[in-house]
Formats: C-alpha cells, structure tokens, sequence
C-alpha cells in the first residue's frame, strides 16, 4: 500500500536541535521528508520552490523573528505551522498562535525527539481544521444562494420550525407585510395572521403534533394575512416542506402572495360579466316581446269574451263557468308575466337545488310562440325523474335561452318557411362523469351547422357566425362562463350542412334530497 508521503520544513538555527530532530524523523517517520533553513530568507526560499505539508518554526532566528512568515490578516495560511520557542518565551508563542499558527512547543530533549508525533498530531488537527473551513464555506456558500433566492423572489418566502417559530424570511416581507427581517425572527406564525387564520392554524399546528402530517403541504390555499399595521389582506399561500437531516426536524416554507389586485379584478370583472349577462338578456326580451305579446294577447282576448258572457248570463252555473275560465287565462297571464320578470330580473346570483325540467319549461314557455309563428316544431324528452342540480335558475335559463333561440336562427337561416325538418330538439340524460352524477341537456337543431374552421372559436367572446346586425357574439361565451362558473361542461357537435348539436353538462347535487 502506498504510503502518503509528507514534506515538512524545519526552520531552524541551533545544529544540535535540528541534528536531534533530523535523527527522530529517520527513526520514527521515513516516509517524512524533512527540509531545512537556518534563516528567514532560506525559508521564504524552501516555501516558494517546495509544496510544503507543516512548517517547525523557532520563534527566533538570525534574521528576524518567526511569526514575519505568517501571513497578514487578510491572507490565509496554506500550510500549518509549529511555532517553537524556549522556556520564558510562552507568552511570545502564544502570541504567535493568535496571529496564525496551529500549535507551539516549549523546546526540551523531549518534545525534540517526540516531533515526529507533534508533527503527525499537528497535521491530523490540520485537517480537521481545513475540513470545517471547507464546511463553513460551503455553508456560507449556501446560505448567500439561499438568501440570493429568498431576496430575488417578488413574493415572501416564510420558513418556521415544526413549532411554527419563524427561522428565516425573504427581504420582500417588509414590502407586503411591513415587519423588518430581524424583526420576525423567532416569532410565531400567527404575527401574520387575522383572528380566524390563528384558529385554524392552531388546528393545523394540533392535527401535526399528532400524526407528523401538516394537511396545507404540497396545496396553495386562500387566507386573510394581517400587516404590522393590522390591515386585512387576502393572501395565497403555497407550503412545502424540506427535512434537515443533520438533526432530523423539518423545516416549512411559505410562499404568500398579495391577491389583493386580483381579488379586486375578480370583483371588477363579475360586475361586469353581470352587466354583460343583463344585456343579453335585455337583448333576447327584445326577441322575445312580439312572442310575449301574442302569447298575453290570446288569453286578455278570452277573458274579455268571458266577461261579455257573463253580463248576459242569469245562469248560476253558466257564471261558474266564466269565472274559472276567467280564472284560467289570468293564471295563464301571469305565468307568462313571472317568467318574463324572473328572466329579467337583475342580481339573484343565489343558488337552489332545482329540476332542470322546470327551468326549461319556463325557457320555452317564453319563446314558444316564437317557435310556432316562424313554424318550428319542438321536440322535448326530459325524463321527469332526473336528479336535481344546484344551480342559479336564472342564469341556466340565459344559457337554455341562448342555445334555442340560436337554433332558431339557425333552422330560420335555412328554411325560409315550413320544412319537416325545421325541428328543435331538447333532450336531457343523466350520465356519470368523473365518478360522480351528472345531467346532461342537449339542444339540437338541423340548420346549416357550423364550419369545422369556425368551431373552435364558437365560445370565444364577439365571435359570431351571423351578420353584423344580427348578434354581438357574446351569447356563447356568457353561456360558457356561466356553464363553467357552475363546475359544468359546455360543448358543441356539429356536421356542416346537416346539424349542430350543444350540450350542457351539470354535476349533480349530491345529498338526501337530490333524487327528489
């Protein structure tokens, strides 16, 4: 086995020491190479043209004092050094040790002839000296990149123990949360948190302890985060976790970012998609009036028939009769009224657990005459125990209302009158999508379809196959946000020249009285 060999430098005037130490090397450690100087000078020599393992130094030479070969503060030494000095010089050698040398010894016959073993002890505690500069460096190394990430995040970066202390924080805390780094350092988690967050995270805190899981790891989840100022905030909050395993804990960091902007562009643009939904549904009364009014038109038209029937009549039964028929067609009035209002009505963005059949009984009962005058069959299958969906009635009622009106304009388009198949077909199914219950509806017409280079944008906002005067393009695309809004699906099927079918697809509500 090859041996390491060693080079170590004496440096030293007195021959009889240097002759006593040369003597212990050959004896106790050959496979040291022992190098000489008797000066200064001759060891700035032997230094420059030898790659040294251990400097023997005497403290005092002809030429100087032997600390002039340790390097200035602001150099690192390359080599360790044994400082030597004789007795009554302790103070001097310890002084030498504070301005840089490994060790020192007291020179007598024995630490002479014991150097080798001062020489092998001195390289040992070397190496343990250079292995942990190499760890500190590494370390320090670590830290800068580590603070270099914490810092170049916009975002703050929040890392606590497993007892929610915080241990470290990225520059940006001070500019969403206005708390200094050092500032936060050591304190709980819960300095960042409004009275409802600190609630949970002691339930968070507790359910850990307990089973060493934390359930928030791994998801980005919404808070309201508190500023040094105790202003509220929304925040969201991505955790991870990283082990330490010098000393097996684990360390959790957090991402927060401000969604205060986004919150408030959420809010701008539900005001707006509101106002939008409104006037599409303004739009579509406009289609609808001369329908509506044929539809109140036939009933106030019976009901004065009635009345004119009953100043005649002097029958008690006759005047029965009148009266429910009376009765009849101002129920049918109303319907048709309340229908119209609900479809109008702004705001109830409240949801309900509903048939589906009755929200397109109430679709079709505004746009039927519509159907009729432009000679439109309809179709409906609806099975009439289908599961209920919870959903905003009113808003469905706009998509119901979108699809069959464009299906109208879409058979119009094509048949200019009657046409067997001028046929719009309604049907609904429940299917399982993603495990779960779901209810689909589908409208179907047999107009002109849609082009396959058109299709995929058909939900896009102002996207419109008709003319320029006859639709805004936003229909679809209300449809879409309002089927997606819901947790649904909204898509098309469409063979050019033959049909196009839409079908909207709503998950089911789950609970006791969703088969209801």
């Amino acid at each position: 086995m090859a041996v390491d060999r060693k080079v170590v430098l004496l440096v030293d005037d007195e021959v009889a020491h240097v002759e006593l130490i040369l003597r212990s090397f050959e004896d106790q450690a050959p496979h040291v190479t022992l190098l000489t100087a008797n000066s200064l000078a001759e060891a700035r020599l032997q230094i420059s043209q030898n790659d040294l393992d251990l400097v023997i130094l005497d403290f005092m030479l002809p030429d100087g004092k032997g600390v002039e070969l340790l390097p200035d503060e602001d150099e690192s030494l390359q080599f360790p050094i044994v400082m030597m000095t004789s007795h009554g010089n302790e103070q001097l050698a310890v002084d030498a040790m504070k301005a840089g040398a490994l060790d020192y010894v007291v020179k007598s016959g024995e630490t002479l002839a014991n150097m080798p073993y001062i020489a092998e002890r001195s390289l040992r505690e070397w190496g343990h000296v250079e292995s942990r500069k190499h760890a500190e460096n590494v370390l320090r190394e670590s830290e800068t990149r580590l603070r270099s990430i914490l810092d170049a995040s916009m975002d703050p970066i929040i890392c606590a123990d497993e007892k929610g202390i915080v241990t470290l924080v990225s520059d940006s805390v001070d500019r969403v949360f206005g708390w200094k780094p050092e500032e936060v350092i050591g304190q709980s988690l819960r300095l960042f948190m409004s009275e409802s967050g600190k609630a949970q995270f002691s339930e968070v805190l507790k359910a850990y302890q307990q089973s060493g899981r934390l359930p928030t790891v791994g998801d980005t989840n919404e808070y309201e985060a508190v500023r040094k100022d105790g202003s509220v905030f929304p925040c969201e909050v991505s955790v991870s976790s990283v082990g330490l395993p010098d000393c097996g804990d684990t360390l959790f960091a957090s991402t927060v970012r401000d969604i205060t902007e986004r919150k408030k562009a959420e809010k701008e643009r539900r005001i707006l998609e509101s106002q939008m939904r409104q006037q599409q549904r303004l739009e579509s009364i406009g289609t609808l009036a001369s329908g509506v009014a044929h539809e109140i038109s036939n009933p106030i038209q019976g009901i004065m028939n009635y009345a004119e029937l009953l100043k005649d009549c002097k029958e008690e039964t006759s005047v029965n009769e009148y009266s429910s028929e009376i009765i009849h067609e101002s129920d049918r009035i109303a319907t048709i009224v309340r229908n119209l209002l609900s479809f109008a009505r702004v705001g109830g963005e409240e949801r309900q657990r509903v048939h589906v059949s009755d929200i397109l009984d109430a679709t079709l009962a505004l746009i039927h005459s519509l159907l009729t005058k432009d000679q439109i069959s309809l179709r409906i299958e609806v099975p009439e125990d289908l599961p209920l969906v919870e959903c905003n009635s009113q808003q469905i009622q706009q998509v119901f209302m979108n699809l069959v009106t464009n299906a109208r304009d879409a058979l119009n388009a094509r048949y200019k009158n009657y046409d067997k198949n001028k046929i719009i077909n309604v049907t609904a199914e429940r299917f399982i999508n993603y495990e779960e219950p779901w209810v689909r509806i589908t409208v179907e017409d047999h107009g002109a379809g849609i082009d396959s280079s058109e299709i995929e944008y058909i939900f896009d906002p102002f996207f419109t196959t008709k003319g320029s005067n006859e639709g805004t393009g936003l229909g679809l695309a209300l449809s879409y946000g309002i089927v997606s809004e819901h947790g649904g699906e909204i898509s098309v099927d469409s063979e050019p020249g033959q049909w196009t079918r839409f079908h909207i697809e709503l998950p089911v509500e789950q609970g006791p009285e969703a088969e209801s």
